[in-house]
């Protein structure tokens, strides 16, 4: 995550390197492939996060139907909880 914050920042360009493959290269001694892959996952992370939280965006209004379904069934295994 550090290294896509630091290719964003274009901190290569600022320590005179001529890519975020030779800033991370030289720096860390990453060859090219770790580079890439590092930041594809970093990017896949923080899609993962942004999706994660436009989800729980989309489900809250639906939160006190769920809670009435489950605890307005007889005999259900859910119970309501104590919210005191």
């Amino acid at each position: 995550v550090e290294l896509l914050r630091a290719e964003r920042a274009r901190c290569h360009a600022r320590l005179g390197f001529g890519s975020v493959i030779e800033y991370a290269d030289r720096l860390f001694g990453y060859s090219p492939h770790t580079t890439e892959e590092r930041l594809r996952v970093a990017r896949s992370l923080e899609n993962l996060v942004n999706r994660a939280a436009l989800v729980s965006t989309w489900l809250e209004p639906f939160a006190p139907l769920e809670l009435h379904a489950a605890t307005s069934v007889p005999n259900s295994p859910c119970k309501k909880p104590n919210l005191a």
